[in-house]
C-alpha cells in the first residue's frame, strides 16, 4: 500500500575494483528501456512511491559497474505493487436525505429523529466496510454505541435531556488488514419538556412518643431524580395536621429531615412532606412535578403507666396479665408499632376466646397494600421462658409484624386456628408501600418452643410468604414431639416453623407430625419467593411428615416452582439431620423434596446442599412414583452452581439413590456446566448410602465433619448418632466487595487486598483478611468467564470471574510473541465459523458466541506490527 515504507531492494556485486550503482525503474518486466532513477547509486535502494488511484506494478533493476574495466553486469528485475490508499473516505448526510442542520439536531424527547448517516468510499476496490456508531458525552468519555457491523444508519438517543456528540468510525478490511478513518461529528440536543416525578427512596416513618420525653427523632425523607443536563434541584416542603385530612406547610420546613412538635398534652400530629423536582433543561425552560410523601403519624401518649418498666433494654415493659397483652393491642393495632421498645412477660398468660392478635390490617384497608395498610409489631418482645396460651379455636399472639424480635417464649394451644407465633407473614415493602423502602428484615425468632400437645392447622410457628427482601430469621427453636401441624391435612406449603421461607434457620429441630397436601416439610413448606435467599442450618427433625400429594422432604418441602423465575437462587440446607419419616405421593426427599422449577442456577443464587443425613424411613403412595430420593427427591436441572455434596442416606430407608431424579445435567453451556458426572460415576461424591452399623460407630460422624462447608462439630448424641455440637463455628463466609457472586478483574491481588467477613453460629461476624484464603480458579491466561473458589478454613465462597485481557498480552495478541500483526489474524481466520458460550475461546474477541469477521477487525485495530 502507498501508506507503508517499502522494504529495500538489495543487490550485491563482487569485483576487484571499486563498483559503481544505477537503480532503474520500468513499466514492464524487462531490464531494457527502464528510467534511470537520479540519486539511487548504491547497492540498497528503497523504492519512492506515489499515490495510486489503481493497482499498479513497477519493475526495478540495478546495474553495477566495475569502476576500472567498466565492464558491467543488470541485475533480475524486482516487482514492486503499488496499491491504492484504502482508507476509507466518509462523508456526512441524514438518512431522509434532508439537509444536514448548520449546527446541530435538536429534538423534544419523544421526538422520531431522523437517522444519521456515513456514505463510505475508498479507491481500493474490494474488501468490507463494517461501522462502529461512538457517543462522546459532554464529559469527553466515548462509548460504543453499536457496532462493529454493516449499519451505516444510527438513531440517537432520545429519552433524556442533554447533548451528545456521535461519530462513526469506518473500518475497511481488505488483504487481511484493516484501515480505519472516524467520520466528522453529528451534534445531537434533546431536549425534556417536564420534570421528572421525584421518586422517594425511604419513606418519613412515624412512632409514639411518652409525655415528657425530649429525645424525639427527626423524620426523614429520602428522594431521587432522574438529573438533567444544565440544572436540576430537589426542594422540599413540610406539611402538619392534627386530624390527618386538614393539611398546612409548616413555616421553613424545607429540608428532607423535621423534628416534630412535643406535645405536651396527648395526642397525634400527621406529617408528611411534598418533594419538588426543579429541572432547567439545556433549552433553557424550567420544569417542575412534585409527589407527597407518604404521612408520619407521631403520637404523644400519656405514659404507659398500664405496664411497669420504662420500656428500654434493661428496664422492659412488663406483661403480667391478660390486659396488658390487650392494651399493647390496642395500641398496636391503632398505629403505635412500639419501634426501638422492650417488652417482657413476667408470668404465664392465657389469650381470651375471640382474641385478636397484636398487629393489624388498617381500619377501612381491603388488604395490606405491600405494607402500606398494616399496623405492625416492630418492638423486641421476651417471653421470660413463660407460656402464652391460646384457647381452642383462638388465633395466635402476633398477626402482623415488621422489624420484631420475639425470644425465649413458650407456646401452647390444644387447637390453633392458624400459626402459633404470627400469622400473617406478607409482603411488606415498609409503610409507604414501595419496594425501595423494603425494611431490612420481618421478624428475628429466637428460642421460641412449641409445646407438646399443641395442635395448629396452619404452620407451626408462622403462617404466610413475604417478598424476597422480607427475610424471617429462626434460632434455636423447638417444635416439640406431641405437636401435631397441619391438623386438617387439607393445606399446602406447610412446615414446623414456616410455610414459605425468605430467611435463614440456624439450630432449630422438630419432633412433630406434619399433615398437608403439596410442598409439606419437617421445618420449611417451600421457599418463599424467587430471588429470595432460602437457607437451613445446623437443624434437624425427628417427627413425621405425611402429604396427600406430591414434594416433601424432611427438612424442606420444596425449593421455588414457578416457571416465571427458571433462575431462581436455590435452597441450601448444609449440616442437617433427619431420622423422622417421610410420606407423599411423590417428589419425596429424605432431606428436600427438591427443586422442581430451576431450570439453571445462576452463581448469584449458589445452592448448597451439603454435610446432611438422612436415616428414617421415605414412603411414595403413589405406584408410578419416579422422584424419590434418600437426600434430595428431584433435581431439575443440575448444573456447577448446584454444590451438593457429603450427603448420606441409610439403606433400607426405602430407596436405592440419594436423589431420586435429575431432568437435566448441564455439560454445555460453557458458563454453568459442570465437569463431573453428577448421576454416574460422580454420584456418590453428592449422596452415599451408609449402613445402620455406620450410622453409630462413628463412621458417618468422621466424614460428615470432614466435608466442604461442614460445621466441624458434629459429635456422637447418647444414641450414638451424629447430633451438631453446640460449640461455635463458622457457618459461611463472603468476600468483600463482590456483589451477587460476580466480579470483573485480571489480577488475583484484586481479591488476596480484599476483607472476608465470617459468619459464626452465634450470628457474630469478624473481618478477616483475604490475604490467609486459598484462591483456586482464577486464572487469567485466558479472556472469558471462570468459575472461582476462594476456602478459608474448610468454607468456601464461590464466584463467577470476568476476565477481560489476558495475563502478559493485549486481549488480541493470540500467539503471545508480544505483538498484534498479521499473525493473530491468521489465527482468528482459522476458527472462522465456530460457535459456542460468549467467551468461550480467545479467538471470539467480542464474545458474542461466534468467530466471525468482526473479531478479525478488532484485531486489525489493534495492530501494533
Amino acid at each position: 500500500m502507498f501508506t507503508e515504507t517499502p522494504s529495500p531492494l538489495t543487490v550485491r556485486a563482487a569485483a576487484y575494483a571499486d563498483v559503481s550503482y544505477q537503480w532503474y525503474v520500468n513499466t514492464e518486466d524487462s531490464t531494457e528501456g527502464g528510467q534511470k532513477i537520479d540519486g539511487a547509486e548504491s547497492a540498497s535502494y528503497i523504492p519512492e512511491l506515489e499515490t495510486v488511484s489503481s493497482t499498479k506494478i513497477y519493475y526495478y533493476y540495478c546495474v553495477a559497474t566495475n569502476n576500472t574495466t567498466e565492464d558491467f553486469a543488470v541485475s533480475k528485475t524486482a516487482a514492486v505493487t503499488v496499491m491504492p490508499d484504502p482508507t476509507p473516505v466518509i462523508t456526512r448526510e441524514n438518512a431522509d436525505g434532508s439537509p444536514l442542520p448548520a449546527q446541530y439536531y435538536e429534538y423534544n424527547v419523544g421526538d422520531t429523529p431522523v437517522g444519521m448517516k456515513v456514505e463510505t468510499t475508498s479507491v481500493a476496490e474490494g474488501g468490507y466496510f463494517f461501522y462502529t456508531w461512538n457517543c462522546r458525552l459532554i464529559s469527553g468519555s466515548v462509548t460504543t454505541k453499536s457496532g462493529p457491523d454493516e449499519k451505516n444508519v444510527c438513531l440517537p438517543y432520545m429519552n433524556s435531556d442533554g447533548e451528545t456528540t456521535y461519530f462513526c468510525t469506518v473500518t475497511h478490511v481488505i488483504n487481511g488488514k484493516a484501515y480505519t478513518a472516524d467520520s466528522e461529528d453529528f451534534i445531537v440536543r434533546v431536549y425534556e419538556t417536564s420534570a421528572k416525578m421525584p421518586y422517594i427512596s425511604s419513606q418519613p416513618s412515624g412512632t409514639s412518643y411518652q409525655l415528657g420525653e425530649t429525645q424525639i427523632t427527626d423524620l426523614e425523607i429520602g428522594a431521587m431524580v432522574i438529573a438533567g443536563t444544565m440544572s436540576n434541584e430537589i426542594s422540599y416542603q413540610w406539611y402538619s395536621s392534627t386530624d390527618g385530612e386538614t393539611y398546612a406547610p409548616i413555616e421553613g420546613a424545607t429540608g428532607y429531615t423535621l423534628t416534630p412538635s412535643i406535645l405536651d398534652t396527648a395526642g397525634v400530629i400527621y406529617y408528611k412532606c411534598t418533594v419538588t423536582d426543579n429541572f432547567t433543561s439545556l433549552s433553557g425552560k424550567t420544569y417542575t412535578s412534585s409527589i407527597d410523601s407518604a404521612v408520619a403519624v407521631i403520637r404523644f401518649i400519656g405514659g404507659f403507666g398500664q405496664w411497669n418498666g420504662s420500656g428500654k433494654q434493661d428496664d422492659p415493659f412488663l406483661l403480667e396479665d391478660v390486659q396488658d397483652i390487650e392494651e399493647l393491642r390496642e395500641l398496636v393495632n391503632t398505629g403505635t408499632s412500639f419501634a426501638d421498645y422492650y417488652f417482657k412477660m413476667n408470668a404465664d398468660i392465657t389469650l381470651p376466646d375471640g382474641w385478636v392478635p397484636v398487629g393489624s390490617v388498617k381500619e377501612g384497608s381491603a388488604n395490606e397494600g405491600a405494607g402500606a395498610n398494616i399496623n405492625p409489631f416492630s418492638a423486641n418482645f421476651d417471653g421470660g421462658g413463660h407460656t402464652i396460651t391460646i384457647p381452642a379455636g383462638g388465633k395466635p399472639l402476633f398477626g402482623y409484624v415488621r422489624l420484631a424480635t420475639i425470644s425465649n417464649l413458650q407456646i401452647y394451644g390444644t387447637e390453633i386456628a392458624g400459626a402459633a407465633l404470627i400469622d400473617n407473614y406478607t409482603i411488606d415493602y415498609g409503610p409507604g408501600g414501595q419496594y425501595s423502602d423494603v425494611p431490612a428484615y420481618t421478624a428475628d425468632i429466637k428460642n421460641v418452643t412449641l409445646k407438646s400437645g399443641s395442635k395448629t392447622l396452619g404452620s407451626g410457628l408462622v403462617n404466610g410468604n413475604g417478598s424476597g427482601e422480607n427475610n424471617i430469621y429462626f434460632t434455636g427453636c423447638v417444635v416439640e414431639s406431641g405437636v401435631t401441624v397441619g391438623y386438617d391435612k387439607s393445606r399446602s406449603n406447610v412446615g414446623s416453623l414456616i410455610s414459605s421461607l425468605n430467611g435463614n434457620i440456624l439450630n432449630c429441630v422438630s419432633y412433630a407430625d406434619v399433615y398437608g397436601t403439596n410442598h409439606v416439610g419437617g421445618l420449611v413448606g417451600e421457599k418463599g419467593q424467587s430471588m429470595g435467599y432460602c437457607t437451613v442450618w445446623d437443624s434437624a427433625f425427628h417427627g413425621t411428615v405425611t402429604a396427600s400429594g406430591q414434594f416433601a422432604g424432611g427438612i424442606m418441602g420444596s425449593g421455588y416452582l414457578a416457571g416465571s423465575a427458571p433462575n431462581s437462587p436455590c435452597v441450601s440446607i448444609q449440616n442437617c439431620s433427619v431420622t423422622g419419616t417421610v410420606t407423599a405421593s411423590d417428589y419425596i426427599g429424605g432431606v428436600f423434596g427438591g427443586e422442581g422449577g430451576v431450570s439453571e442456577c445462576w452463581e448469584n443464587g449458589i445452592g448448597y446442599i451439603q454435610n446432611n443425613y438422612f436415616s428414617g424411613t421415605l414412603t411414595a403412595t403413589s405406584g408410578n412414583a419416579a422422584h424419590v430420593g434418600g437426600v434430595i427427591g428431584y433435581m431439575h436441572s443440575l448444573d456447577r452452581y448446584n454444590i451438593i455434596s457429603n450427603n448420606y442416606y441409610m439403606e433400607g430407608s426405602g430407596v436405592d439413590s440419594g436423589i431420586g431424579a435429575v431432568a437435566a445435567v448441564d455439560k454445555s453451556t460453557g458458563l454453568y456446566s459442570r465437569g463431573d458426572d453428577p448421576t454416574g460415576a460422580d454420584a456418590d461424591k453428592l449422596t452415599k448410602s451408609f449402613t445402620s452399623g455406620e450410622l453409630t460407630d462413628g463412621t458417618l460422624l468422621s466424614v460428615l465433619n470432614a466435608g466442604i462447608n461442614s460445621s466441624g462439630n458434629w459429635t456422637a448424641g447418647f444414641d450414638g448418632k451424629p447430633v451438631v455440637g453446640s460449640t461455635r463455628h463458622i457457618l459461611m463466609i463472603t468476600v468483600d466487595g463482590i456483589q451477587s457472586n460476580r466480579f470483573s478483574s485480571n489480577d488475583i491481588n484484586d481479591i488476596y487486598t480484599k476483607n472476608i467477613t465470617v459468619l459464626y453460629s452465634d450470628r457474630s461476624t469478624q473481618s478477616v483478611s483475604a490475604n490467609g484464603a486459598t484462591v483456586e480458579g482464577f486464572n487469567t491466561t485466558s479472556t472469558g468467564y471462570k468459575t472461582v473458589t476462594v476456602t478459608l478454613q474448610n468454607h468456601t465462597y464461590i464466584f463467577r470471574l470476568q476476565v477481560t485481557t489476558a495475563t502478559g498480552a493485549t486481549g488480541s495478541d493470540l500467539n503471545s510473541d508480544g505483538s498484534v500483526n498479521v499473525q493473530d489474524l491468521i489465527l482468528v481466520g482459522q476458527h472462522i465459523g465456530e460457535s459456542g458460550t460468549p467467551g468461550w475461546i480467545d479467538f471470539d474477541l467480542n464474545s458474542d458466541g461466534t468467530v466471525d469477521v468482526l473479531d478479525m477487525i478488532l484485531v486489525g485495530q489493534q495492530f501494533t506490527a
